[in-house]
């Protein structure tokens, strides 16, 4: 056998193993997975608008300091999943996630506090495709899924001034805000992800998801100083963006 044959035939047995192996979950399977990550989603709207708040507050000489991006957030998110054939799965998921960001201003005589916080949970129906040609011991696949979303966003605004009257130091409440906004929608989403299996029936799974989420102004209830009215958002709120995140699973 000449040198190139003998190279050949490893290298040749070592391609057929590691890039189209046989898919080793059978159908009939089902599997729980809880995962953990990170989202980025397209608040940029919103952080605008809290920006043009604090300068707002800036120009009349409260020195607030800027808020924290609500575009970056931990996610977490639970699946259980059926699969039907080697090739296709089923599954219902949900997602979750919260971020609240804060600014202040604390002077002598006036104290200011600011909140905004936005969070979604969504329920959703997907199928996954497992392609025939798969690494040796890592199983990619490709999803859709389809589900409703439960979104929130809130604003809270809090201040006070504090004067001497004699010999007596007055603190009276200046602003007390409280918004509370909500909507719910039906969303798509688009993902990639793998497993694999690191004891039997223990798997590590990673996913890269997109979700297209688009939910615009919001309608919630608006409370200034105990008196609560109905009002819109004056901002749209896109809940689209990309997660990546990574969990462990029980497949049996």
């Amino acid at each position: 056998m000449s040198n190139d044959s003998a190279r050949f035939c490893p290298l040749t047995l070592i391609a057929i193993f590691a890039f189209t192996g046989t898919l080793s979950a059978q159908e009939g399977t089902w599997s729980v997975t809880a995962s953990a990550g990170y989202g980025k989603f397209n608040f940029e709207e919103v952080d605008d608008d809290n920006r043009s708040d604090v300068e707002g507050w800036n120009r009349i000489g409260l020195a607030v300091e800027q808020f924290e991006s609500l575009t970056t957030s931990p996610v977490f998110s639970g699946s259980a999943a059926y699969r039907f054939s080697r090739e296709f799965n089923v599954s219902l998921s949900g997602r979750f996630f919260s971020k609240a960001v804060t600014a202040s201003f604390n002077g002598t005589q006036e104290i200011l506090l600011l909140k905004r916080s936005v969070s979604s949970t969504d329920l959703s129906l997907g199928m996954a495709y497992y392609p025939p040609a798969q690494l040796a011991f890592i199983q990619w696949s490709a999803g859709v899924s389809i589900g409703y979303m439960f979104a929130r966003a809130g604003a809270e605004a809090f201040g006070t001034r504090s004067e001497k009257v004699g010999t007596d130091l007055t603190t009276t409440t200046t602003i007390d805000t409280k918004a509370d906004f909500r909507k719910s929608k039906i969303v798509v989403a688009a993902s990639l992800g793998a497993e694999a299996s690191l004891f039997k029936g223990l798997l590590f799974t990673i996913e890269g998801c997109y979700r297209f989420a688009p939910l615009g102004k919001l309608d919630g209830d608006v409370t200034r100083f105990g008196a609560t009215r109905s009002e819109t958002t004056s901002i749209e709120f896109d809940y689209s963006g990309f997660v990546l995140s990574a969990g462990l699973g029980v497949e049996f």
